[in-house]
C-alpha cells in the first residue's frame, strides 16, 4: 500500500512485482511502466 502525497492511502489490486513476474513467465519484457495514483500502465514486448 502506497501513501499518496496528502497522506492518504492507496491501494491497487495488484503489486507492481507481481504483474513483471507474470509478464515475465509469459515471456514479455516491460519496456516502459507509470504508475499514476493507483493505476498501473505497462507497456511490454515480447522476447525473440
Amino acid at each position: 500500500m502506497r501513501t499518496s502525497a496528502a497522506g492518504i492511502a492507496e491501494s491497487s489490486l495488484f503489486e507492481s512485482a507481481e504483474v513483471h513476474t507474470w509478464l515475465d513467465r509469459a515471456g514479455l519484457t516491460v519496456r516502459h511502466q507509470d504508475t499514476p495514483g493507483t493505476f498501473l500502465f505497462t507497456t511490454a514486448e515480447r522476447r525473440s
